[in-house]
């Protein structure tokens, strides 16, 4: 076979998808709310169906009650309804959203190389670059559109979807290439049972890997509990290296119970795909709570010993988007509740800070001990902290007599921007946890906490 520019760029747009969303099971979970371990299996039978040459006939016969010159515009159109739906709606028509559009992009790679004739020799290497080229500035495109923080990129702020859009188009128009034979009807060399065969086991060992969390036994709340607070900076260091390892082994060395945790992210490619929470849950072998902000791949988590009872969340309306989620916890030995708040805030006027305090008031519950852990993005001098304490909640640095307790930049902070805060329980110590090499950008703060 060959390949052609257009095949070419149709390779750019194919792995581009793979990335981002459509083989990312991480990422399916959170566009459509269905459980990861559910997902993963779904997504490797949507990715080897294509193999069967049976299904593949399936696939050309269906498209057989539409015109020649109409078939290829009505797979690529599918393709893109399908991200739409997947990216709009939530719950079982999202994910079999993306199933479908997952299947119908393996099916493609069919159709991506031409026929190679004895008198015709192309060669695939300028092909193969342009695939890449393309690969590269989708992903890009899309990264910048999750996070951008350079204006030179504003545009692209919320246009994730677009981005993908336009990869899914440029991988379509390879099934309007003319083919004199239609590649779905081609004769394989192998047995046709032999791809089912291989398809059903690794479907199988998905589902069991995906599911193998082990949580370690909760100590009891009647005993107190330690709350941490930590800005992660997507895996980065303070050196901009990505190190989500350096990460987990300061919040291992937190020793806390509960870690709320900004800045996550969940299958982005600007984290290589890492779901970040459910990782460091692993990791720590905790239950984990996940928010997303941005795109769905960029969020607030909370990670706890105990098993999550409750979690509602809400968006500020800032831009980029930022948010606040609260879980509720239950020790079913003691008998205690305990309500855990993250909350990340975005600086600016003193409207939009009492704004987004009091869309955080209202997530809280008034009857339930409460630990809320913030980045505030501004000093104990901002009115976003001012009308927390002057409230409901203290402040366990002023009750200690821990003074400054600056958090960033994390090598030599000079400002406050992370706090716990807690109401209706009582503090015992305040400290911040450094590891070897700056794992975040902000210093972890982890307070310990005991009932009145």
């Amino acid at each position: 076979a060959m390949l052609s520019p257009l095949s070419g760029l149709a390779i750019g747009g194919f792995f581009a998808l793979q990335i981002s969303v459509l083989g990312m099971p991480n990422v399916v979970s959170h566009w459509s709310g269905v459980p990861y371990a559910g997902v993963v299996p779904l997504i490797i039978a949507a990715t080897v169906l294509p193999l069967i040459p049976g299904v593949r006939v399936f696939g050309s016969e269906v498209l057989e009650v539409f015109d020649d010159r109409l078939r290829g515009w009505v797979w690529l159109f599918a393709i893109l309804l399908m991200i739409v739906i997947g990216n709009r709606f939530v719950g079982l028509a999202a994910l079999l959203a993306l199933l479908i559009a997952q299947f119908m992009t393996i099916m493609l790679l069919w159709w991506i190389p031409t026929p190679l004739h004895e008198e015709v020799s192309e060669p695939v290497g300028p092909s193969v670059s342009i695939g890449l080229v393309a690969l590269f500035t989708l992903v890009y495109l899309y990264s910048f559109a999750i996070a951008t923080t350079t204006p030179l990129f504003s545009l692209l702020q919320g246009q994730a979807l677009t981005v993908l859009l336009i990869g899914g188009g440029i991988l379509g128009l390879s099934r309007l290439v003319w083919h004199e034979e239609d590649p779905w009807r081609e004769e394989d060399q192998v047995h046709p049972a032999l791809p089912a065969i291989f398809a059903a086991p690794v479907a199988v060992l998905a589902l069991v890997i995906s599911g193998l969390v082990q949580p370690i036994p909760p100590p009891s709340l009647g005993d107190g509990l330690r709350v941490a607070t930590y800005n992660i900076n997507r895996g980065y260091d303070e050196a901009g290296e990505f190190s989500l390892e350096a990460a987990a082994r300061t919040i291992e060395a937190s020793l806390a119970d509960v870690v709320i945790l900004q800045e996550v992210d969940a299958g982005s490619p600007l984290s290589y795909g890492i779901d970040e929470a459910e990782y460091l849950a692993r990791r720590m072998g905790m239950y984990y709570a996940y928010m997303p902000t941005q795109e769905f791949v960029e969020g607030i988590a909370i990670l706890s010993r105990w098993p999550i009872a409750d979690q509602k969340s809400l968006l500020y309306p800032t831009d980029p988007p930022l948010g606040t989620l609260r879980i509720r916890i239950f020790d079913p030995n003691s008998g205690r509740s305990l309500d855990a708040v993250g909350s990340q805030m975005q600086a600016g006027s003193d409207e939009l800070r009492l704004q987004q305090t009091a869309l955080l008031f209202s997530i809280v519950d008034q009857n339930i001990p409460t630990v809320l852990a913030a980045d505030l993005g501004a000093g104990p001098l901002d009115p976003a902290y001012q009308q927390l304490t002057s409230t409901s909640f203290v402040d366990p640095d002023v009750v200690l007599g821990v003074e400054r307790g600056f958090t960033t930049p994390a090598s030599e902070p000079t400002v406050r921007y992370d706090y716990v805060l807690l109401r209706g329980l009582i503090p015992e110590e305040s400290r911040q946890v450094r590891s070897d090499r700056e794992a975040s950008d902000h210093r972890l703060v982890v307070v310990s906490v005991r009932w009145p």
